[in-house]
């Protein structure tokens, strides 16, 4: 048993008030006079032994009273203990952890994942010798050997407490079937160097908040294999133990951020986006009261400082919220975007960020097969006007309606052309490329860069099909 709130336990003391009370009760008497007094000496005899009953009773009644308010102001939990076992005979033992992103849910000052990893280090410290065989595994969607096969002597418990330590959560379910053939090939692992080689029987601890999704599919058992494991490490000897931590809490709710991004995906410094974030109420019941808050470029210690955006959300049970934030990022170079709600227990999905690095402007190579004198007769000017539209308001405000910065160009031009630079070339109308520029236009494209062809008068079909 424990408490989440030990502090108020001295509060117990006030049991002896009720005793005080009857004890000082108990020396009170009256004296009157009354001619009937051998009758009542002798009725006063015949209910004592009653009226003592009662006293005792009443007592031990407002001592439970004062005992229960007080156990109940210090929230008793009773917790599964997996301690609670006898480890005569164990020689070998293996421990399978659950690192599942449930395993994080937060209860009091640790997490479910903290309590197993502490579970392994009470059994060590007070079950095994300083020649049994430990070793330690994850309950994972890729299971692995955390600790490998060794005995418990110093500096092996030491390395153990640290291998621990290190062992996070992931972001994918358990594979049960996968985990539970791995824990069968790390038992098969424990053989005996005096029979010959024959296995030795394990205790092998599970140790999960066992999510029904783990276990269960809509129609029964996820897996018909999971039994047929469990079977087979039993024919085998080996004694299995399922250590549940699930939370003590009862339908406890989960929101998480489960999107975050910058619309649109092109962008650059003074350009207006959004930020938009999507959150998701994957419990049973309605989620209100939720503190959402949104910061860009926070301080990596100290004051968060204001948030760029908050609000209190309401999510409904099993339903989802989009919320977008318009946001002009002035200086170019790397930004960081931090989504957070403050709701559940399960802290690790509450928060989501990205790191973004915003460009001056994003320039595109528009090549000019058809230059002429009359802007309006160009092949490129319509794309420029299109890609930089003037607007002075915007300009006047330090803005720009889009990040693109069209560089003009003739044909001729090419072979001094930068290619890297550019996110993307535009061939406008253009008769030829020269041919010693065609191999380094073929690798611009072939690293990612972006080729643009427009047709017209001044290109010959069967020179583009040889060259292209």
């Amino acid at each position: 048993m424990s408490f989440f709130n030990p502090s108020l336990l001295w509060l117990g003391a006030l049991v002896g008030v009720p005793i005080l009370i009857y004890l000082i009760n108990r020396q009170r008497y009256r004296r009157r006079q009354w001619a009937a007094m051998e009758f009542l000496l002798k009725a006063l005899k015949k209910s004592r032994r009653r009226l003592q009953i009662q006293n005792l009773l009443l007592l031990l009644i407002r001592c439970l009273i004062v005992l229960l308010l007080v156990l109940a102001a210090s929230r008793p939990v009773m917790r599964s203990n997996p301690l609670a076992f006898s480890s005569e005979g164990s020689k070998n033992w293996i421990f399978a952890i659950d690192t599942s992103y449930s395993m994080e849910w937060v209860e009091g000052a640790s997490s479910l994942l903290d309590r197993a990893k502490q579970t392994i280090s009470d059994v060590v410290e007070s079950y095994v010798e300083d020649d049994d065989y430990v070793a330690v595994m994850s309950l994972d969607h890729q299971p692995r050997v955390v600790f490998e096969r060794s005995q418990m002597n110093g500096p092996n418990r030491a390395l153990l407490d640290s291998d621990l330590d290190r062992l996070g959560s992931t972001s994918r379910g358990v594979r049960l079937v996968t985990s539970l053939r791995s824990v069968k090939e790390l038992a098969d692992q424990f053989v005996s160097s005096a029979d010959g080689g024959e296995p030795e029987p394990c205790r092998i601890v599970l140790l999960s908040d066992l999510q029904r999704k783990d276990w269960l599919g809509k129609e029964g058992p996820r897996s018909p294999e999971i039994k047929q494991l469990l079977d087979e490490l039993a024919e085998d000897g080996h004694d299995v133990i399922f250590s549940q931590l699930a939370s003590t809490e009862s339908n406890r709710s989960n929101v998480a951020i489960t999107s975050l991004s910058v619309k649109p995906d092109l962008f650059a410094r003074g350009v207006t986006v959004e930020i938009q974030v999507t959150l998701r109420n994957f419990g049973d019941k309605e989620a209100e009261g939720l503190d959402f808050t949104v910061r860009v470029d926070p301080p990596v210690s100290g004051d968060p400082g204001e948030a760029q955006a908050g609000e209190i959300l309401r999510i409904p049970a099993g339903g989802a919220v989009t919320r977008s934030l318009p946001y002009r990022f002035d200086e170019s170079g790397y930004h960081t975007v931090v989504a957070e709600v403050r709701s559940d227990g399960l802290v690790v999905d509450n928060k989501r960020f990205f790191t973004v690095d915003v460009r001056d402007e994003i320039e595109i190579l528009l090549v000019d097969g058809d230059p002429s004198v009359d802007p309006l007769e160009r092949e490129t000017f319509y794309l420029q006007t299109a890609l930089q539209p003037r607007d002075d308001a915007m300009t006047a405000l330090g803005g720009r309606i889009t990040p693109f910065q069209p560089v003009n160009m003739t044909a001729d031009l090419l072979r001094d052309v930068e290619w890297k630079r550019f996110s993307m070339v535009v061939l406008a109308n253009v008769a030829e490329v020269p041919s010693q520029e065609l191999a380094s236009l073929r690798r611009y494209v072939a690293e990612g860069g972006f080729l643009v062809v427009f047709m017209g008068s001044n290109v010959d079909p069967q020179t583009y099909n040889r060259l292209f």
